[in-house]
């Protein structure tokens, strides 16, 4: 006989409840690893989160003092190449963050979605510094 004709297999009673209650042990299992993964997957996130806040704890003095240094640049300093390139890198940063919508600083071009070089005149500069 095939397979196709094969007598359907008789099952006692404690076979099928034997079947039933593996059944709900692997379903129990799988909703126990989901509940894992998800969980996991939530407290990595919320690590990555941390570690954020932790660094910008780090930055942002840092930052507000660069801030208040170039604000208060001497006027014998203005157009020295390292004062000048110290300039150019906070314009860089002040660039990153307004992409990021987390610029402190107004912005001027407020019609363009992201800062493209190109297109916002505000960041358009090189990407070598240059020395004058």
């Amino acid at each position: 006989m095939s397979e196709a004709q094969a007598p359907p297999l008789a099952v006692d009673a404690d076979q099928e409840h034997e079947v039933e209650s593996c059944v709900d042990r692997l379903k129990r299992e799988r909703a126990d690893f989901l509940n894992y993964k998800h969980r996991v997957e939530g407290e990595r996130a919320a690590d990555r989160e941390r570690e954020r806040m932790d660094l910008l704890r780090e930055l942002v003095p840092a930052i507000d003092d660069l801030d208040r240094a170039l604000e208060h640049t001497t006027p014998d300093l203005v157009g020295h190449p390292w004062a000048r390139g110290i300039s150019l890198a906070r314009e860089r940063q002040y660039m990153r963050q307004s992409c990021t919508g987390n610029s402190r600083r107004p912005k001027t071009n407020t019609s363009t979605a992201c800062c493209d070089p190109a297109i916002d005149s505000e960041h358009n500069f090189s990407d070598q510094p240059r020395w004058w």
